[in-house]
């Protein structure tokens, strides 16, 4: 799930519309959603990665600031997140 290039809060659509189409190249289904933040990826149904680091991003400068990404082995996890925060999930499975 990823905010659409052409959001006002996306920093350089041409790198974010490229991210998404490598990724769906390489056959990783990609949801857009407008207004949404919420920085995972969800695997299998039973890896989610949570944290600040935004995994589409491409870092190019010298500093990076302190970000962190946790990964938890987990269905139960993955369903609890999904039901309170991500309603709309198993629709965009389909």
């Amino acid at each position: 799930m990823t905010r659409p290039p052409n959001q006002k809060e996306v920093e350089d659509p041409g790198e974010h519309k490229e991210c998404i189409e490598a990724l769906r190249r390489k056959g990783v289904k990609v949801v857009e959603k407008p207004r949404f933040h919420f920085k995972a990826v969800i695997i299998d149904d039973s890896i989610i990665y949570v944290g600040s680091i935004n995994p589409l991003q491409v870092i190019t400068v010298k500093y990076i600031p302190a970000d962190y990404m946790l990964r938890f082995v987990s269905e139960a996890l993955v369903d609890e997140i999904v039901e309170k925060f991500i309603p709309e999930y198993r629709e965009w499975l389909k």
